[in-house]
């Protein structure tokens, strides 16, 4: 998968930034899209052919009859992909990928693996974010700092239970965490708006210095 192989190009860069989106500086997402690059010259994938667009708003969505909250919202990275063998039903999937930071807090304010079930997942189930509306699956990346791997988790999960929607839990890899790698995780949600259920996959990328 190409998000796995740029995030394992994005693992072996020598020197990162830290934060992963900053207007006026280079950011981890900035890399990343540098990353997504090299793994498309790389791999030249035959289905996923387009690069993503890059913190861009969410296009309308065309069961809307005017235009709403959520179109305001610009998810971190997501790719449009059109089926031409859908036939006469003309059929577009947009995948979106959002990017937080996990480790440390980075402040007393600022708890990093509490943002990333606060402003991270809770973006793909509620308003007015509504992040990968009308498809059945995205995915979050997760930039792993410091802390170790169960440690994170511990916090997300404990974010997860104290948050006021339904979320179910994430479980450690089957294939274990992968040190100096890209660990996957995933788990289904529900949402009141199309597709529910919806699945919602985790990358989580060892940058630990």
């Amino acid at each position: 998968m190409i998000i796995r192989e740029a995030l394992m190009v994005l693992c072996r860069k020598p020197e990162l930034p830290m934060d992963e989106y900053d207007l006026q500086r280079h950011s981890l997402n900035r890399e990343f899209y540098f990353c997504l690059r090299e793994a498309y010259r790389k791999k030249k994938p035959q289905l996923l052919h387009q690069m993503p667009t890059y913190d861009a708003k969410n296009p309308p969505n065309e069961g809307d009859n005017i235009p709403t909250e959520s179109e305001r919202m610009r998810p971190d990275f997501y790719w449009d992909i059109i089926d031409h063998q859908a036939g006469e039903d003309f059929c577009e999937r947009r995948f979106v990928l959002e990017c937080k930071r996990l480790g440390k807090p980075s402040s007393k304010s600022w708890k990093l693996n509490e943002k990333y079930v606060q402003n991270g997942i809770r973006r793909f189930i509620t308003q007015p974010h509504e992040y990968g509306k009308g498809n059945d699956a995205c995915g979050m990346v997760g930039y792993v700092q410091n802390m170790t791997f169960d440690e994170i988790l511990k916090e997300v999960n404990l974010a997860i239970t104290q948050n006021p929607e339904p979320i179910s839990l994430l479980s450690p890899p089957n294939e274990g965490w992968e040190e100096k790698g890209v660990s996957t995780m995933e788990h289904q949600l529900e949402r009141s708006f199309p597709i529910s259920p919806f699945r919602l996959k985790h990358f989580w990328v060892d940058l630990r210095r």
